[in-house]
């Protein structure tokens, strides 16, 4: 699948997204714990931090290390770049930064949330292969390695959710 026909494709926000049960409940989890940490309710915690890093881009550290525990873990699922895929997905939402407190509840989440999801996450890529929720117009699955390659050159565009948000829900 050539990825002039992924962009195209998102572009016209032609691209489903067919979420399992689990992914659906998966979600409401983290929105939650987004609202716990001083999040808005309608975000998640991936899209926060996605928009904290690439929009914000003056929020500091704290923000780049999230991303990368994030990032590292759902690799096998979205490619390099989960969180920016997550924020694509609502940008047009309300986002927020998070005070000192926020922040260690934030931390505490990302990091519970990664330690328990990297282990089922790891071997269900190497017991079947890599199969993203993304189905182009045609019906087939967006194969991995070419989303892998649509995200990271989408990273790279001065917006990258003009690609990107036809990628998600």
């Amino acid at each position: 699948m050539k990825q002039q026909y992924i962009e195209e494709a998102a572009k016209n926000k032609r691209i489903r997204v067919k979420y399992s049960w689990v992914m659906q409940f998966l979600l409401v989890l983290d929105q939650f714990g987004n609202v716990l940490a001083g999040g808005n309710s309608d975000v998640t915690i991936s899209g926060r931090v996605g928009y904290n890093v690439h929009i914000e881009k003056t929020r500091g550290l704290f923000w780049k290390k999230m991303e990368s525990v994030i990032n590292f873990t759902f690799y096998p699922l979205d490619g390099p770049n989960h969180c920016l895929l997550a924020y694509c997905s609502d940008r047009h939402e309300e986002y927020r930064g998070a005070k000192m407190f926020f922040k260690i509840i934030l931390a505490v989440l990302i990091v519970l949330f990664c330690i328990l999801l990297i282990i089922p996450i790891r071997l269900i890529a190497l017991i079947k292969a890599a199969r993203t929720h993304y189905i182009m117009p045609s019906g087939e699955n967006i194969p991995y390695k070419d989303l892998m390659i649509t995200t990271e050159y989408a990273a790279s565009q001065g917006d990258p959710c003009e690609i990107l948000s036809g990628l998600t829900k």
